[in-house]
């Protein structure tokens, strides 16, 4: 298992810890009004796997489905996050309970762009160059 695949595996783990501990039992994130952007970008995480799927190089297809699912957890950790401060108004002490979470999408954000580079980086070294179809 290489080091990416070792940090992905806990990240993902730790996001659904972070989620789970961090869910407030007296608050309901009903709430709090849903962020229309949540489902337009769940539908583009939902199109990138698709279309990772259909490309002949397999490494390139791995790397952009490892990528879709990094997308993914970090979706929905950074709803989760968005749910909770607005829910419990923001303060200091709230942003101080919710670092942890803030912690790991930090962490996520890292790994996508470390995966982003991999998989430009296969799809030059195939030839493609490093830009992507236009979405």
């Amino acid at each position: 298992m290489t080091d990416t695949e070792e940090i992905t595996d806990e990240v993902v783990a730790q996001s659904e810890e972070s989620i789970e501990a961090l869910n407030p039992i007296d608050e309901s994130p009903a709430t709090v009004p849903f962020d229309p952007a949540y489902d337009s970008r769940r539908q583009r995480i939902y199109d990138h796997r698709v279309e990772a799927q259909a490309e002949p190089n397999t490494m390139i297809a791995c790397l952009a489905g490892v990528n879709s699912d990094l997308f993914d957890t970090e979706l929905i950790v950074a709803e989760t996050l968005r749910q909770g401060l607005a829910a419990s108004g923001g303060s200091l002490e709230t942003i101080e309970r919710y670092g942890p979470l803030i912690e790991l999408t930090l962490r996520l954000s890292k790994q996508i762009t470390q995966v982003t580079q991999l998989e430009q980086r296969a799809r030059k070294d195939n030839g493609e160059g490093t830009s992507s179809k236009p979405r």
